[in-house]
């Protein structure tokens, strides 16, 4: 009768001893009774001393109610960490399992070390790839097999501007994408997971269509990881590279539109001085080489009043041509007296009144800026006397330390702006680009039976040297 438990009990001890994981037998008070090989390779340290040992002394940290003993002969089994320090300082991480067997004590250790080392390590790098994906500058996401979204980096979030927690269990797509036909556009895109980017404007929270470029990748399991990159400052810089392109080419065609005219100018101008020099200048020379091959020499001296007064006349034909080709005076004198000259002469061959008024142009402006100026108001005078009807205009002229401005004015019958300027009018479109081209403002306001009103602003650059006229 006594074979049977002594067969039992020594089968008992070869388990106990060649187990794998350490084993201590405790009793009520938690020390050691008995410990196994595996014990003692644990605790580096011979089985003889632990056994007496407390199992509060050979592990930490304490347990944190009641007594070793007690918790870890409990009906239910329990896991605790422990560590377990060894003479010669190096720590092992372990698991203490208690079973059933209340009244044996048995007590199971696992050693955990390099399970415990491999998950700090796992750990360790999970936080810094979970680091890397939050700090790179792109939106990362993942979504389930059935399209709900799982998981976003902080970029995704900051850029969109929705956290996970208000995403997480709603249609995403739905929310950025308003439109229906975009909407199934990015669905059949993340179906599909193209190797490719593409372009979507998805809407953020606070209501911004943002420009991005996405790639999605379907994994094996059936999940969508989806890239995608913040796109504005690309897209804003090629916008506007675009705008400066297409205002370059809009410069260019009014370059060459202006050149055009320029010529054309030129040559009007060329047909107007031939035009003169032929019907009037050549008209009065070609009477007076007659008047002297016809006339002897007795009848020369009663034809030389006659024949003063038609040199008298070419030379006043003369001064007038070079006159409105460009008044000496502008050069000599300056802006001021070039305008009173030209009223004045505007007066005496039209009939007309002009109400001139003026204040600090009594000095010497940039060449460039007195004849524009001039032009502007020869060209003004000369398009009330053909088209104006009427018989008064009115001009102001005034210049402070930056702008050097003009107004005229008349109350005649007006025209349609946008006709005129559509069909090109000469008067008015040199007006502008003379303006234009010194980089100040031209502004017109007209319309049929309600007068017209010429702005100009041009900069107040004055001449080198300059002096106020005295």
């Amino acid at each position: 009768m006594t074979a049977e438990p002594d067969r039992g009990e020594k089968y008992f001890r070869k388990l106990f001893d060649e187990a794998l994981d350490a084993m201590l037998i405790v009793d009520e008070s938690g020390c050691c009774v008995e410990a196994n090989r595996a014990a003692g390779v644990l605790f580096g340290r011979p089985r003889s001393d632990l056994r007496g040992a407390s199992i509060e002394a050979l592990t930490h940290p304490r347990p944190r109610s009641s007594t070793a003993a007690q918790e870890m002969t409990a009906e239910a089994p329990i896991w605790q960490a422990r560590s377990v320090t060894r003479p010669d300082g190096s720590v092992r991480e372990v698991e203490i399992g208690a079973g059933a067997l209340r009244r044996a004590g048995l007590l199971v250790l696992h050693d955990v070390t390099v399970r415990t080392a491999v998950e700090a390590d796992l750990t360790s790098k999970s936080e810094l790839l979970q680091k890397i994906f939050d700090n790179v500058p792109v939106m990362i996401s993942l979504s389930d097999v059935s399209g709900r979204l799982t998981w976003v980096n902080r970029y995704w979030e900051r850029i969109l501007g929705w956290s996970l927690r208000e995403v997480q269990d709603i249609d995403v797509i739905a929310l950025a994408y308003p439109d229906a036909a975009y909407r199934d556009d990015v669905r059949q895109f993340l179906l599909d997971s193209p190797p490719v980017m593409r372009d979507f404007r998805p809407r953020a929270k606070d209501g911004r269509f943002i420009d991005t470029s996405w790639r999605s990748v379907r994994m094996s399991d059936g999940s969508v990881v989806t890239i995608g990159e913040d796109v504005s400052e690309r897209v804003r810089a090629e916008r506007e590279r675009e705008r400066r392109t297409a205002q370059l080419r809009k410069a260019r065609g009014r370059l060459q539109a202006l050149s055009t005219r320029l010529v054309q100018l030129q040559e009007e101008e060329r047909q107007s001085v031939a035009r003169e020099l032929h019907d009037e200048v050549g008209q009065l020379l070609t009477g007076l080489r007659l008047m002297i091959e016809r006339e002897s020499d007795c009848n020369a001296a009663q034809r030389r009043p006659e024949m003063l007064k038609i040199v008298k006349e070419l030379i006043n034909r003369v001064r007038d041509l070079s006159m409105n080709l460009r008044p000496p005076m502008l050069d000599d004198l300056g802006l001021l007296p070039t305008l009173l000259w030209q009223i004045e002469r505007f007066e005496i061959q039209t009939g007309m009144t002009v109400d001139f008024r003026h204040a600090n142009i009594d000095r010497r402006f940039a060449p460039e800026t007195e004849l524009t100026a001039f032009r502007i108001i020869q060209e003004g005078l000369t398009n009330v006397a053909r088209h104006a009807d009427v018989r008064h205009a009115k001009i102001v002229v005034w210049a402070n330390l930056k702008s050097l401005q003009v107004n005229l004015e008349d109350e005649g019958s007006g025209f349609d702006v946008k006709a005129v300027l559509i069909e090109h009018s000469s008067g008015l479109s040199g007006m502008a680009e003379r303006s234009r081209l010194l980089g100040g403002r031209f502004g017109i306001d007209s319309a049929p039976n309600r007068g017209t009103r010429i702005s100009v602003e041009l900069p107040a650059k004055e001449r080198a040297g300059d002096k106020r006229l005295k």
